[in-house]
């Protein structure tokens, strides 16, 4: 009670400063339309995958496997996707390195399965967080399934005829009923291939989401400069030494910055949605958590700063290089996409790069997974740990 109680009136101090607020409420609103109206070209409406790797990985080796193999060579589907054979170890360690998307998996025994009339299935391994591509994996798995387990049908519907005592199969009969039922599924192939509508954002839901956690990031200096004008009035060596404990003084300042970044992206967040039909996500209790998880991943690093940096100007310049650092390399200014694959990797280093991949993630329609936000809780944790334990270190020392 004590540390929230410190955070509520930082809070009121810093909200004093109205002119201050306003910069960080409304530029991100400004930026976001100059953006989005200026890229909008780069993110229609369908826009276009690109030949992406897929692994195959055929545990089952048998008939089943081989006609996928030749439906994944068709020309529709092989300007689309680049086949690469591989296990699923090599699968699996190469999407955990960021280095491959997704992977479908043959199980062992799939052919036979199939034949025996048993329920199977294909299965998907994909990169977390990643949607749009997996989605058109899993749309051709699914439908390659329905379409082997045609035959079926055809073996169902001759064996209960039989058993009706009908020696007379009417073969025209029998035919169109199998072509019913793969026009059907055949469409519904193509559909999931050509038209894999989630997961699709525009440029204005893209820059909603790259400004908030760049004027998010930057308001987390409100916590270092109310450090620093308590340093300069020599509040906070007395504060320090009061009775109050030291651990209630740091988590209220870190719940200062988590208050100020949490109110700062509801407005945002309601901003771009009433003035520019920005959609979030269809769950916005998800979506509200997803900007408190990025909001303690800033104050953690507010707090960081301000334990080891000199809170001067100095100090609190170093925090706005640091800001638009990781917003240039996170992907605040531009699309990650463009940008080589070593500095893709790279911008796993930055906060923006998770901040900017949670939400646009629940904008796609996924839900919000332990991915997305276990790097973001994890910085602020482990930086809040830091950052308190060496200001309270250097408490007692002094």
């Amino acid at each position: 009670m004590k540390a929230l109680h410190i955070a509520i009136k930082d809070l009121l101090i810093t909200l004093r400063d109205w002119q201050g607020m306003l910069i960080f409420l409304v530029m991100p609103m400004v930026l976001t339309a100059i953006l989005g109206a200026a890229m909008n070209s780069n993110f229609t409406d369908a826009p276009s995958l690109g030949q992406f790797e897929m692994a195959l990985i055929d545990e089952d080796d048998g008939e089943l496997a081989v006609a996928l193999r030749a439906v994944l060579d068709t020309p529709l589907l092989k300007s689309l996707i680049r086949v690469i054979e591989m296990t699923e170890a090599e699968a699996i360690d190469r999407i955990a390195a960021g280095k491959l998307q997704v992977a479908l998996v043959v199980p062992q025994g799939f052919t036979s399965s199939v034949y025996a009339g048993n329920d199977a299935s294909l299965m998907v391994l994909k990169e977390a967080g990643s949607s749009l591509r997996p989605m058109v994996v899993q749309g051709i798995a699914n439908s390659f399934v329905e379409y082997v387990s045609a035959g079926r049908i055809a073996a169902s519907l001759a064996v209960r005829q039989a058993m009706l005592g009908s020696s007379n199969i009417d073969p025209m009969q029998t035919a169109g009923h199998i072509v019913e039922q793969l026009h059907a599924l055949i469409l519904q192939f193509r559909e999931e291939v050509a038209e894999p509508h989630r997961s699709l954002i525009s440029a204005f839901q893209y820059y909603a989401a790259a400004m908030a956690v760049m004027f998010m990031m930057s308001a987390g200096g409100v916590g270092l400069e109310s450090i620093a004008v308590e340093k300069r009035n020599l509040t906070w060596e007395r504060l320090m030494a009061s009775p109050t404990s030291p651990v209630y003084m740091i988590l209220g300042k870190f719940l200062t910055v988590l208050l100020v970044n949490s109110l700062q992206f509801m407005v945002l967040m309601l901003g771009t949605t009433l003035l520019y039909k920005v959609s979030w996500g269809d769950n916005m209790l998800m979506v509200v958590a997803a900007g408190v998880c990025y909001a303690v991943a800033v104050s953690g690093l507010s707090l960081l700063v301000a334990a080891l940096l000199p809170l001067s100007k100095a100090g609190l310049g170093v925090w706005e290089i640091g800001v638009q650092a990781c917003a240039a390399l996170g992907g605040s200014m531009v699309p990650l996409i463009i940008f080589p694959k070593v500095l893709q990797q790279m911008a796993r280093l930055s906060p923006n790069f998770w901040g900017i991949r949670m939400f646009t993630a629940l904008m796609g329609g996924e839900t919000l997974q332990l991915t997305h936000v276990l790097p973001l809780l994890a910085i602020g944790t482990v930086a809040l740990c830091i950052g308190a334990g060496h200001l309270v270190f250097k408490q007692r020392s002094a």
